[in-house]
């Protein structure tokens, strides 16, 4: 194995290239410290003791400061720890030990974040969201069982009234109770934007047409 490139970085940092692939990055004082330089070869044993002695602990700590200050999903975590470029394989230890230690939970999270915006956003568009950060589809759903568990929450029948507000606010700006068609689809796509399902939106509908003195 040989040291084929240290390159300086902006951050004051030098990344080490070995046989033509950067395997770390370290600062000045460790570079010293193994006297590593360009062309040197360098054995698989020291190689491993720098990633075991500096890097794995310095990804670690740079996640638990990120987690002492918010929560994390594991996909973001992961992306703020390649960005700072930590090696694959460094990364996946950091997770692993994340998990085990329960610094890291994307059902914590996703509960949480269900916990606080179930009043105001449908169960669709919440599910979008944490989709989007990356946490598993069965993750999310234990996440709206648990959520369900300690605070008695029926999230389809909370849609259903998400639903009926959306409903009575496009109807106010609208001005009229009986929309023609065109009206009809302003009040359609309204809903469809928030989140809130077909089956939902037409169920919605169709109960205020068969009795609209109750909707009123």
């Amino acid at each position: 194995m040989v040291i084929t490139q240290i390159e300086h970085t902006d951050n004051g940092r030098y990344r080490i290239y070995v046989n033509g692939e950067c395997q770390f990055s370290l600062y000045g004082k460790e570079l010293k410290k193994y006297s590593l330089e360009e062309g040197q070869r360098v054995s698989e044993d020291l190689v491993g003791s720098i990633l075991s002695d500096i890097i794995l602990p310095r990804c670690k700590k740079r996640a638990l400061h990120m987690l002492e200050r918010r929560d994390y999903t594991k996909a973001s975590i992961m992306q703020k720890l390649q960005s700072a470029e930590y090696p694959v394989h460094i990364i996946e230890s950091v997770i692993e030990y994340l998990q085990e230690y329960h610094y890291l939970d994307d059902i914590r999270y996703a509960r949480r974040y269900i916990d606080s915006r179930h009043d105001s956003f449908s169960r669709f568009d919440i599910t979008r969201v944490l989709k989007h950060k990356g946490i598993h589809e069965d993750d999310i759903e234990e996440a709206f069982l648990q959520v369900e568990d300690t605070r008695d929450i029926d999230f389809d029948e909370a849609e259903k009234e998400y639903a009926k507000k959306c409903f009575h606010k496009k109807l106010k700006q609208l001005g009229t109770s009986n929309p023609d068609i065109s009206g009809w689809n302003k009040v359609y796509h309204f809903m469809a934007y928030r989140g809130i399902p077909a089956h939902t939106i037409q169920s919605v509908i169709r109960q205020y047409k068969d009795n609209m003195e109750q909707w009123c």
